[in-house]
């Protein structure tokens, strides 16, 4: 991520990328410290996330910057807050993260040659918004991010008393001596409670409405909102809504599951006989290629004149109680704070609509009307378009991926598996589903083992391979590898560790066999095991729908292993487990585990023997090397997407 300004140089002698940034100033700073939080995400999004941060920040940074990957989170759920706080002075927080593909300034010039990525590659028109703000109200979310790093690391940073306010000069702020409020939305974990701010501010901020809401959200999924807008709309007659969001779901997955949903949110305010007053929309660009429009990453509601939101919740099921979200809040106490509150939503709507703020202002005095405001100042080069919702909620959609993409809680490990394949759970569990209980329970014991005891020090990549190191000569090596893969599987060692370790101590096309035929042989052996126990405490589980989940398996076999494979679902070894105690296929077992695990592996070995390479001989040919290989992963990428669409097309029984 490049840190620059509209002109798209850096004018303070530091380094533009975020990066070499962040070294540079403490640097020059030694007094100065930086802690990091970062998702400890899943497989699925190493594809496009920063692969190995533990290896690429704490391995070859300073150390006064540390990060700590955060799992504290249960099964599915992911830790989804943007917030930087600095020197508890002043802090951002909203919807943009720090990665690439996010610079952009308001224009979104369809070929602004400023919006490349480190590629050189233009990317699409991003839009997203983030506040800014000091005083009481950076030091709470100080407090939140301190808070963060003491549960996620047991360690402790200091609270700091600023005597300045290193607020940026050229921001001029659009409030002034105006409270701010923290919405926050935290699963349950680990005998900490569930926090649900996010929800309730949404309802209760819909059940005030009068005249107009404003809405930007990357997602529209969220049953709850649905239901209180439909509800307030019925009671308020005079009541409109606009919805700025991205025409287009991102792949296949996002269609069938965010896509889905949205669908479904629309189809309830038509049904309620409210949908007349809604338009959801897109923003899109003179010239642009067709029904693509600029990306709305946003998470953005202004209620008439009286209440503003900026944060990371979507509108989706996900925010309201599955991730951990936060957004600030202002709600006017003076008659200066309503109009506020109107230019920042007037200017956003100008910023769609290709138009001034003073006509956007002349058209809500005309017109009688929020919408019939909108609709006048439509029809520009560029402007606003209404979205394509598709056919993504039809009954072919796999319900089963919408339930693990967007899930209204986090899925709780006894209900893992019977909810991916569409069934319920019952109170009534047979002896033998004991059995099956009780292996479930040592496979998880050995995923804490591996996490929380001083043997995690054998799960750093470094410390793991001077100890297989020490069991034979380089050509008896492979051996060791598939060994440690075999053995790593039955104690439930985190086969990302253990692809990242084999990347680092062979050549590529070596490493990418080794990894993928060692993960292979240690899925097999786990499955086969999870096989020994048979369907009959499963069918106990499942009563009537087992039949239901024996059609679902003969048409989506791959697809439902491959879901397991790509999405946070379970520990590797327990989904190895439960797909053979559930009776999957074998051939669909292992067609969807390299389907599944081919990328993230293609990219995890690739990026450790990068790393190895560059610390020891830094040529082009490496990086050259590199490249090519994620050239294959993303054509993998598009065959597996293509492969996936066919397998939709099949008809379900």
């Amino acid at each position: 991520m490049r840190l620059v300004g509209p002109s798209g140089k850096a004018d303070d002698g530091y380094p533009e990328e975020l990066g070499p940034f962040l070294v540079e100033l403490v640097t020059r700073r030694p007094e100065l410290r930086i802690n990091i939080v970062l998702w400890d995400y899943s497989m699925l999004y190493a594809l496009e996330r920063e692969p190995l941060p533990m290896v690429n920040l704490n391995w070859m940074t300073p150390e006064q910057i540390s990060i700590c990957l955060d799992d504290q989170f249960p099964f599915a759920s992911s830790h989804h807050q943007k917030i930087v706080v600095i020197d508890d002075a002043v802090a951002f927080s909203g919807g943009i993260d720090l990665t690439i593909r996010r610079w952009d300034t308001p224009s979104h010039d369809g070929a602004d040659p400023r919006r490349r990525d480190p590629g050189g590659e233009i990317y699409p028109p991003f839009h997203d918004i983030q506040m800014v703000v000091d005083g009481d109200a950076a030091s709470a979310l100080a407090q939140l991010v301190r808070k963060r790093w003491r549960d996620s690391t047991s360690g402790t940073v200091p609270a700091l008393f600023p005597t300045g306010d290193p607020w940026p000069g050229n921001t001029v702020p659009d409030f002034r001596d105006v409270p701010i409020a923290i919405a926050r939305t935290c699963p349950a974990y680990r005998g900490r409670r569930e926090v649900r701010e996010v929800e309730s501010l949404y309802m209760s901020s819909i059940g005030a409405a009068a005249d107009a809401i404003y809405i930007e959200s990357q997602y529209l999924t969220a049953n709850c909102i649905a239901h209180s807008l439909a509800e307030r709309m019925i009671a308020n007659p005079r009541l409109e809504v606009l919805i700025v969001g991205p025409n287009l779901a991102k792949g296949w997955l996002e269609d069938q599951s965010m896509g889905a949903g949205r669908h479904r949110f629309m189809r309830h305010l038509y049904d309620a006989g409210v949908g007349a007053r809604v338009r959801l929309m897109y923003p899109c660009l003179p010239g642009e290629e067709a029904n693509k429009g600029i990306f709305v990453h946003s998470k953005f509601m202004v209620v008439d004149d009286r209440f503003l939101r900026v944060g990371s919740a979507n509108l989706n099921n996900r925010s309201m109680g599955t991730d951990s979200e936060c957004d600030l809040v202002v709600k006017a106490e003076s008659m200066d704070h309503r109009i506020s509150i109107t230019k920042v939503r007037n200017r956003l709507i100008a910023e769609h609509l290709g138009v001034k703020i003073d006509d956007v202002e002349q058209a809500l005095e005309t017109h009688p009307t929020f919408l019939k405001a909108v609709d006048g100042l439509l029809g520009r080069p560029r402007t606003l378009r209404p979205v394509e919702l598709g056919n993504a909620s039809k009954e072919g959609a796999p319900s089963t991926i919408e339930q693990f993409a967007d899930p209204e809680r986090p899925i709780l490990p006894p209900a893992v598996f019977g909810n991916l394949f569409g069934a319920n759970t019952s109170s009534a569990l047979p002896t033998r589903w004991g059995r099956f209980l009780a292996i479930a329970f040592v496979v998880l014991a050995f995923v804490a083992l591996w996490r929380y005891t001083p043997l995690a020090d054998l799960a750093n990549p470094k410390e793991l391979i001077g100890w297989l190191r020490g069991f034979g000569s380089d050509s008896f090596m492979p051996f060791v590898i598939i060994l440690a893969y075999l053995i790593g599987g039955m104690i439930a060692f985190p086969v990302t560790v253990l692809i990242a370790v084999t990347g680092m101590m062979f050549e590529p096309p070596t490493a990418i066999t080794l990894a993928l035929g060692g993960s292979l042989l240690s899925a097999v052996a786990t499955f086969q095991l999870g096989r020994l126990i048979g369907g009959r405490p499963l069918r106990g589980f499942l009563g009537p729908k087992v039949s239901r989940l024996n059609r679902i398996l003969a048409n989506r076999g791959i697809l439902s292993v491959m879901a397991m494979r790509m999405l946070p679902v379970a520990p590797f070894t327990l989904v190895n487990f439960a797909a053979g105690a559930i009776r999957v296929r074998l051939a669909d077992f292992l067609l969807g585990t390299v389907l599944g695990m081919f990328p993230g592996i293609l990219i995890l070995t690739l990026m450790g023997y990068q790393f190895v390479q560059s610390l020891t001989d830094p040529d082009p040919i490496h990086i050259l090397f590199l490249g090519l290989g994620m050239a294959t992963m993303f054509s993998l990428g598009l065959a597996i997407q293509r492969f996936a669409e066919k397998r939709r097309a099949v008809p379900n029984e």
